[in-house]
């Protein structure tokens, strides 16, 4: 997971898929955009510039992940993503969870810096945090439920509160596996 890399990948995709070397990066969106129109989202809200913003939720993660767990994309897909307690972004969450090695899964971060009134003196910068977990979570059948956890919060402990965070969407998802567990026996 590397924000830095993915905000070039539609650079990438146009400019390999798209064969274009003048604008790469707009053939890319028009790339991932056909690719989220397939998937009955428009999430670019009719921008020609492909600017996703704020056009997230847990309902358009839903939809996106819905269709991409339909063949043929769901297994190199599937196979993509961070793994909870066993690699890459989840590979140090809920490390002692049933659910380790059934959660694949993508985390996101988005901050944002904002004017606070104090209460007791002058206003002062606050950030906000928003903390995305979505993924699949893999029953004992084999079969997957897509999923979505979003968080938001004044962060007062920089990155601590923000590492913090992934530990408690992983006890999220975890609890969501035991109890989709004990249902199915």
């Amino acid at each position: 997971s590397s924000n830095p890399h993915t905000v070039h990948f539609p650079y990438l995709v146009g400019a390999i898929a798209g064969r274009d070397k003048e604008s790469a990066k707009k053939t890319g969106n028009e790339f991932q955009t056909k690719l989220f129109e397939k998937a009955g989202l428009n999430p670019a809200g009719g921008n020609p510039e492909g600017d996703f913003g704020e056009k997230y939720s847990a309902e358009s993660f839903i939809k996106f992940l819905t269709y991409m767990s339909q063949p043929p994309y769901f297994p190199k897909y599937l196979a993509a993503l961070p793994t909870m307690g066993k690699d890459g972004s989840l590979a140090q969450v809920q490390v002692n969870s049933p659910a380790v090695g059934h959660v694949y899964a993508k985390t996101g971060t988005g901050m944002s810096m904002r004017l606070t009134a104090g209460s007791s003196g002058p206003a002062k910068n606050a950030m906000q945090v928003v903390k995305a977990l979505a993924g699949f979570i893999e029953l004992p059948d084999r079969s997957f439920i897509v999923f979505a956890v979003f968080l938001e919060f004044e962060n007062q402990s920089g990155l601590k509160g923000i590492e913090q965070l992934n530990e408690v969407m992983g006890e999220i998802t975890s609890v969501v596996y035991e109890s989709l567990v004990s249902r199915s026996k």
